[in-house]
């Protein structure tokens, strides 16, 4: 029968410690993959949603990356996006793949801009 050796004599290696170190490692493997279960709304502390909406309300600056996509039978699409915000100025970047059908959305101090791809205003052959 094989056995395992280890280069160190200082731990040797025998099938039955092989076998606890193989379970423990799956069992961290599967701890990993696992998720914490969705809280219900009766388990929230009173006063928990109005304490979280004045910190959400004093924040002026941030930034917002994101990504969506719409998988249909006729087509996929995706869109990039990418929101700037502060006090004085706004950009959002909204765009296709790869950068294409590029659209900007700035604005400050009362005025605004857009700016769309000029590949945006060309229709696409619909499939029949």
């Amino acid at each position: 029968m094989p056995t395992l050796t280890s280069p160190s004599p200082r731990w040797p290696l025998t099938q039955h410690s092989s076998r606890l170190w193989l379970a423990g490692f799956a069992l961290l493997l599967l701890a990993g993959c696992a998720s914490q279960a969705p809280m219900d709304e009766s388990g929230r502390q009173a006063g928990q949603w109005e304490r979280q909406q004045a910190e959400v309300e004093a924040f002026d600056t941030w930034t917002l990356v994101g990504k969506a996509g719409l998988r249909t039978p006729e087509e996929n699409v995706s869109a990039n996006l990418d929101w700037n915000q502060t006090p004085h100025y706004f950009r959002m970047l909204i765009s296709g793949p790869f950068g294409g059908g590029r659209n900007v959305l700035e604005g400050r101090e009362g005025r605004f801009s857009l700016s769309i791809a000029m590949d945006a205003l060309r229709q696409k052959p619909q499939k029949h």
